[in-house]
């Protein structure tokens, strides 16, 4: 079928390593996550016309079925890739902190599935992980980096904090610690992570721990894609 189609023809696996465009300058420097023995696939609902509804169901039935593969430690989507798929940027408001004149509280943009940072081996400092029952029917949470409560929280608790975007009031549930998603010199600046259940985006990264060599798992991703 159409789905089917769309699925094959726009699936794209490539190894872990090329999650850093440079190997040497990988080796002598840290992005704060674990680039190895990852296995990336792209996948874009949107020319099947998939509502968000179903695409939601769809993308945690994916994650559910990628998990129970042999060789699978951990596996997450997400809607950009470090130093490939770049994030969006936003303007936001923090109840209590007041920007400087001319200045306004902004922020990066991830839109991540569960157990984005166990996949990626980036600790959370504070809190908790985006999890399964983070969904459209639940209240709206995120977790921020490091820079983002030091910035815009200072000494206040984290945890609880809300944090507003549009028209849309979240809560703070976690810190992570902070690594890089530009490239390894860039500076330190505010993220915030957006739960895909409860902000739907067809397009997405399959993300993807293997515990050998991950391209091996590559016909299996398709199968589960198929």
């Amino acid at each position: 079928g159409l789905l089917l189609q769309v699925a094959l023809s726009t699936i794209l696996l490539v190894a872990a390593a090329l999650f850093i465009r440079s190997l040497g300058a990988a080796r002598r420097a840290d992005p704060g996550f674990n680039p190895h023995g990852i296995l990336l696939a792209s996948i874009d609902f949107f020319p099947s016309g998939i509502g968000a509804g179903e695409g939601a169901a769809l993308h945690a039935t994916l994650l559910e079925r990628l998990r129970a593969l042999p060789g699978v430690q951990a596996a997450t989507l997400a809607s950009d890739v470090p130093f490939f798929l770049g994030s969006s940027s936003s303007g936001i408001e923090v109840p209590g902190f007041q920007p400087a004149p001319d200045d306004r509280a902004w922020t990066f943009t991830h839109r991540v599935g569960p157990d984005y940072f166990r996949t990626m081996q980036v600790p959370i400092e504070q809190g908790r992980e985006l999890g399964p029952d983070d969904t459209k029917g639940t209240p709206p949470v995120v977790v921020v980096s490091r820079t983002f409560a030091n910035r815009y929280l200072g000494g206040r608790e984290p945890i609880g904090h809300e944090v507003v975007m549009g028209n849309r009031t979240m809560r703070i549930v976690g810190v992570a610690r902070e690594f890089k998603h530009s490239g390894l010199t860039e500076p330190s600046s505010p993220h915030l992570f957006v739960p895909l259940l409860q902000d739907y985006q067809p397009a997405v990264t399959i993300h993807l721990r293997a515990a050998g060599d991950p391209m091996r798992l590559a016909p299996e991703v398709r199968r589960v894609v198929r």
